[in-house]
């Protein structure tokens, strides 16, 4: 390697010998060698390669090229000495080219998925090209990580395409190793001076902040003194346009039951936490009177400051506000409730045009539309029992079933149980089941909970013969008892029936706790706990069951709204991009007949509208080959696509569209084989309102 390295270096000096006694002198310092720049420039001085009237000339520009080659963007040194950078953004697939390749290589190569032995694409000779053995290496990585890349996609084994699921964990595998800021280079100062730091890469120019709101979870919380990081409040909104990174997110609390002079939130939170897309990014200390602003009345405020958390151009940023709560609250046995909600301009962001960008509720203090109610409870209010969905509760996903045999061991549901108080003993749980078309019979063989890694498999099912049914797990003496204080995670697994003679392909599972299943959870404490202390409930995503078939996963939505040559904002334009996976066979997908993409419009009101939707018009395009009049997508393979709906509604309001579904089939020749495949979670494939003036 020594010499071959060394070699370069002489090649390279030649060059910038030649150069120098020509047009210009120039040098690749991109990496270590055995003898250094100035060492060869001074021998080929010496050596009168070099003239000695260019002798100065050449030690001048040698010292701008060592200057520039160590002026570099700070990234992440993998073990073979190459460099990698940590944001991949877009998707790569056999023949693509570009820096952004060579650097997947690189990150491979350093995680231990190698892309070669030797020659190009091997550590240290990592090319521009994607190849059969860049794809071989990325279906590695996604093996590795099947739970996360894979499973959401009803996919056991990896596809070698390096999409958005695959990019995310490479750029979180990435980051993790990342190195720290040096001591010394955090910036403490307040406000004006600390997080103004531009450390995040932004892609894009000015950005916007649009669609501020709070989300559905969580809600109504029960707080109890002693608790930890309990999720109170959310609130989400879009970044349009261009990147931007969070800097600044004021929170303000405001007290409904005790008079203000002696309810104070510093007498009850120990610290606040904020979390960003699930991920915790800041916390902050709580107990003291210093750590809050008195805003008006009995509203205070406290703020997470020096951020730096980009959200991608056309993201949904998701906040969560978390509390942990001091050990002995002063309540005189009685709860306290709580108002949260960020003000207006409370979050302000940085966009790649470097302009600070900001969002928040517009009214001054709470607003019912904006704020989120929780209570903190002092000791000795009673026992309760609370239900709630799991973090790690299963996305809405195709799961793929067997034609002959059954297909086992799929978890649809994962929710928790937290017992308030006192030991909470279960004897009875109900589990709700929704099927699509058929009857649960005809779906599931056999139903088992997994609690905290203990199996029960003891129950009873009510109404089978029907599409709505109900399982009841019961459990002995002793064998499900929950701690005080403390929670355990409950994951519904069930065993699917073979698909042929049974159900049919497109039908949907899901499992939930309703309200009606919570009261009917017979559980005991201290005393038996009424129907009023079972409190929450978890409702899990609906699968769909496929034999074979597609997946669609939203990427991105954007709303444009364009003159008719009369009026500006006449005419709607909604374009949907999204990724079709094929699984267990080859399909094709309509190019030209629009109709195999279903979709609807809705009025201001939210609902379908047949005039608008029948007005509305549709393009399909896609990086699939085209066949005839069909895009082909192969097995195991991802494709993108974008369907592009123009809707002139000739009225003055907001519109918005959302996709249904999309036909495939497994000829290429028209008309096509179909089989429609409804998109899942239909929330995500619904765009915003967008507000039309004709």
């Amino acid at each position: 390697m020594t010499n071959s390295l060394t070699l370069n270096k002489v090649a390279a000096a030649v060059v910038g010998v030649a150069m120098v006694a020509g047009v210009a002198f120039a040098f690749s310092a991109s990496r270590a060698h055995a003898v250094t720049l100035t060492e060869l420039v001074e021998l080929f001085i010496a050596l009168e390669v070099i003239p000695a009237d260019k002798a100065d000339e050449a030690r001048t520009v040698l010292s701008g090229q060592e200057e520039t080659n160590t002026t570099t963007t700070t990234t992440t040194t993998s073990s073979t000495g190459a460099a990698m950078t940590c944001n991949f953004t877009r998707n790569l697939n056999v023949g693509a080219t570009g820096a952004d390749v060579m650097e997947l290589q690189k990150f491979l190569n350093a995680k231990g998925y190698t892309v070669a032995t030797a020659g190009a694409g091997s550590a240290g000779m990592e090319s521009q090209y994607f190849g059969p053995a860049t794809k071989g290496a990325v279906a590695k990585m996604q093996t590795a990580f099947a739970a996360e890349i894979l499973a959401p996609l009803g996919l056991t084994t990896g596809t070698g395409f390096f999409g958005a699921a695959t990019r995310a964990k490479a750029n979180t595998l990435c980051a993790a190793t990342t190195p720290e800021v040096p001591a010394g280079d955090d910036d403490d100062d307040d406000d004006t001076t600390g997080d103004d730091d531009d450390d995040t890469d932004l892609s894009g120019g000015e950005a916007s902040l649009e669609d501020f709101s709070r989300s559905s979870s969580p809600s109504a919380v029960d707080v109890a003194e002693d608790e930890e990081e309990v999720q109170v409040a959310g609130f989400e909104f879009d970044v349009n346009d261009a990147d931007a990174a969070i800097k600044r997110v004021d929170v303000r609390f405001e007290t409904t039951t005790v008079a203000p002079a002696s309810n104070k939130p510093y007498d009850y939170f120990e610290s606040v936490q904020l979390l960003l897309d699930g991920e915790q990014i800041a916390e902050v200390d709580a107990s003291a009177k210093a750590d809050w602003e008195d805003i008006t009345g009995n509203a205070w405020e406290l703020s997470f400051t020096d951020l730096d958390e980009k959200v991608s151009a056309d993201d949904v940023a998701k906040l969560v506000i978390a509390v942990t709560t001091q050990g002995s609250l002063d309540t005189d046995d009685e709860a306290t409730t709580w108002n949260v909600w960020i003000p207006n301009d409370g979050i302000r962001a940085r966009d790649g045009a470097g302009i600070d960008q900001y969002v928040g509720d517009a009214d001054l203090l709470a607003s019912a539309a904006e704020e989120r109610t929780f209570d903190t409870e002092g000791a000795g209010q009673g026992e309760e029992l609370k239900v709630s969905l799991s973090t790690s509760n299963p996305d809405a996903s195709t799961i793929k079933v067997d034609e002959d045999n059954s297909t086992d061991d799929v978890t649809i549901l994962t929710f928790e149980l937290k017992a308030e108080e006192s030991d909470i003993e279960i004897t009875e749980l109900p589990i709700r089941f929704d099927i699509g078309s058929d009857f649960f019979d005809q779906v599931v063989s056999d139903v088992t909970l997994d609690v905290d890694g203990t199996i029960y498999d003891d129950f009873t099912t009510q109404n089978g013969a029907t599409a709505i049914a109900s399982t009841t797990f019961t459990f002995d003496t002793g064998d499900f008892v929950i701690d005080a204080d403390s929670k355990v995670t409950v994951k519904v697994i069930v065993d699917l029936l073979k698909l042929t003679g049974n159900y049919d392909g497109g039908d949907t599972i899901a499992a939930s706790l309703n309200d009606i299943e919570v009261d009917a959870i017979d559980a005991e404490g201290a005393d038996t706990i009424a129907a009023a202390d079972l409190t929450g409930t978890a409702v899990g995503e609906t699968h769909t069951l496929q034999s074979s078939g597609i997946f669609a996963e939203i990427e991105t939505i954007t709303e444009t709204s364009k003159s008719d040559g009369t009026n500006d904002d006449a005419v709607g334009e909604f374009k949907f991009k999204f990724d079709l996976t094929a699984f267990d066979d080859t399909f094709y997908v309509s190019a030209t007949n629009t109709a195999a993409y279903s979709f609807t419009v809705l009025d201001s009101t939210g609902a379908a509208s047949t005039t608008l939707t029948s007005a509305a018009s549709a393009a399909i395009t896609s990086t699939a080959t085209q066949v005839g009049d069909a895009f082909r997508v192969d097995e195991g393979e991802t494709e993108s696509f974008t369907l592009t709906l123009t809707v002139d509604p000739g009225m003055v309001g907001n519109v918005r569209a959302r996709i249904n579904s999309v036909d495939f089939g497994s000829l290429s020749t028209a008309p096509l084989n179909q089989t429609a495949h409804t998109v899942a979670p239909a929330e995500d494939f619904r765009s915003d309102f967008l507000y039309l003036n004709n």
